[in-house]
């Protein structure tokens, strides 16, 4: 009875084991497959995607990686279609993976290639940093904080002042026809439109050409000139309380056109000279320049 006791805790603990190792196994494997192609899928650049064109049953999210490189997720139905980047040293070329629809292992079916911005989109004129305003001043943004385990208050604040500069550029698009994907990625390499504002204006140019985009692709050749007027705004932000403490910060405008279906659309990113005054800008410039992590915004001047 002992030896027979013996051996069934010794190959009970046995085959414990071993039903174990098969259950950590399936799981690493079913964990392995499910982050394979799939848009909630995660990974180390989570933090940074953004959502740059959602239509019907095509999304496109963008990120940039370790070395800058500029990428662009293709989703259909929610399953990878296809991966463009801009390789951050040759910004004139677009590498492309293509993942074949129906395989179970979506990475062990990637076709590659490359395609050349210039052979899509035909840079007409280009006219860069012109009109470069004075040195203009906004004001001081004042602030207040309370230093831990004290009730004293510092006061400080930001001295903003700004330039702008004007560049102009007019693209043509050569009869595109093809993936979602491709077209958003050639308009921020050629024309060097924020992402998002570029995911933005395809979706408007299509629907206004009446052109129907299925599965991810631009079923009909969109051929249009696209005209973009940059204001580039340079801020300037000084500590008052420590002029060697200062910073550069940066806002846009985009005046964008194309020649046959619209006349013009305004786009803003980054810091608004229209925002003067509001408070989530005090409080954005704050985290630019301050590490305090409790404060109040005083007033302006």
């Amino acid at each position: 009875m002992n030896k027979y006791l013996y051996y069934r805790k010794k190959y009970g603990h046995i085959i414990i084991c071993m039903l174990l190792s098969i259950t950590i196994f399936l799981c690493s494997t079913i964990k392995a497959f499910a982050t394979v192609g799939g848009e909630n899928a995660q990974s180390d650049n989570d933090s940074t995607k953004e959502v740059i064109y959602d239509g019907g049953d095509t999304k496109i999210i963008y990120y940039e990686d370790e070395k800058r490189n500029k990428i662009f997720l293709q989703y259909v139905n929610g399953v990878l279609d296809q991966k463009n980047t801009i390789l951050n040293d040759c910004n004139d070329i677009i590498r492309r993976e293509v993942y074949t629809a129906g395989d179970t292992v979506r990475e062990h079916s990637v076709q590659m290639d490359y395609i050349h911005i210039n052979d899509f989109i035909e840079t007409v004129n280009i006219d860069e940093n012109t009109n470069i305003s004075p040195l203009a001043t906004l004001g001081t943004i004042k602030y207040s904080s309370t230093s831990t385990g004290s009730n004293k208050k510092t006061y400080y604040g930001i001295k903003c002042t700004y330039t702008s500069t004007v560049g102009n550029g007019t693209y043509t698009i050569k009869s595109f026809a093809g993936k979602v994907v491709d077209l958003v990625t050639l308009l921020v390499g050629a024309i060097s439109l924020p992402k998002s504002l570029a995911g933005t204006f395809v979706k408007r140019v299509c629907v206004a050409a009446g052109i129907t985009i299925t599965g991810g692709i631009i079923k009909s050749k969109l051929s249009t000139t696209v005209a973009c007027k940059t204001t580039k705004y340079k801020w300037k932000l000084v500590d008052t309380t420590k002029t060697s403490h200062n910073k550069n910060v940066y806002g846009y405008k985009y005046v964008v056109t194309d020649s046959k279906y619209h006349t013009g659309e305004t786009y803003y990113s980054g810091y608004k000279i229209s925002d003067w005054k509001k408070r989530s800008l005090a409080v954005n410039l704050h985290h630019e320049m301050f590490s305090y992590s409790t404060f109040t915004v005083e007033g302006w001047s």
